[in-house]
């Protein structure tokens, strides 16, 4: 359900009030109350109050993202120093339960492994990924495609980090599959998995594995799942995922 509106004044934003939401909320488009004069408004946002990114948009219409935004904390700054306006922006937000497009194996608190996976797709923060010994063991992810902003159809997925493994190995192994269940079984009938193409850049620890994802139909093929397996107790971390559809 669509929680009501966020009504937050521009004045305090304009003295760098950084706005918390009550819950981790999706946010899938911006208003501004109509204003005399048009303002060109950059959005900052974050889920975690750290890692920042930001948005430019004017006030003249509802701005909506090319992707929903994943974020608890905000503000917004103006192009200049200028107090008198007062009238309110409206934030369409959904709170961001497993339903609304991720799911964790074994994430029995979302604000832990949902979070650091949230940092990664939108803000490129690196996260450590599971060794031996560790809680849940692996990570598997599934998720909606409207997070990457790509079509279910065929697509390539890049997938970066700090000691990743791309060869089917058993030391660390990575896998990205398609289901039609927001689900983390690999056991469905309808898996499919992405073809690892390549490793299309290394730079000392860093790099960087192409996969192609080819799917049947949108029924089929509606969520992307990702698994991180290793059974090497040496650190690694996932940094950064994209998607192009081809």
């Amino acid at each position: 359900m669509v929680s009501p509106f966020v009504l937050i004044s521009l004045q305090s934003w304009l003295h760098g009030m950084i706005v918390k939401l009550p819950e981790i909320s999706i946010v899938r488009s911006i208003a501004t109350a109509k204003l005399k004069v048009p303002l060109n408004i950059t959005f900052h946002y974050s889920i975690d109050g750290r890692g920042t990114k930001q948005l430019k948009f004017s006030s003249v219409e509802p701005f909506i993202p090319d992707k929903p935004l994943h974020l608890q904390f905000y503000r917004v700054s103006l192009d200049f120093c200028g107090s008198i306006y007062t009238k309110n922006v409206k934030l369409n937000t959904t709170a961001a339960t497993k339903v609304d497009g991720v799911d964790v194996l074994g994430d029995d608190n979302y604000n832990t492994l949902g979070i650091q996976f949230m940092n990664v797709l939108y803000n490129k923060n690196c996260m450590l990924l599971p060794v031996p010994g560790d809680s849940p063991p692996g990570l598997m992810v599934a998720l909606n495609y409207d997070l990457l902003g790509v079509q279910p159809e065929s697509f390539l997925m890049n997938v970066s980090g700090i000691g990743l493994f791309c060869d089917d190995i058993q030391e660390r192994q990575i896998k990205v599959y398609t289901t039609s269940h927001l689900n983390n079984s690999m056991c469905s009938d309808d898996v499919r998995f992405c073809r690892r193409l390549d490793v299309i850049n290394v730079i000392n620890s860093w790099v960087t594995c192409l996969f192609h994802c080819n799917c049947v139909d949108a029924v089929h093929c509606s969520v992307l799942q990702f698994m991180f397996v290793s059974s090497m107790h040496t650190d690694w971390s996932l940094c950064e995922i994209s998607a192009t559809n081809t």
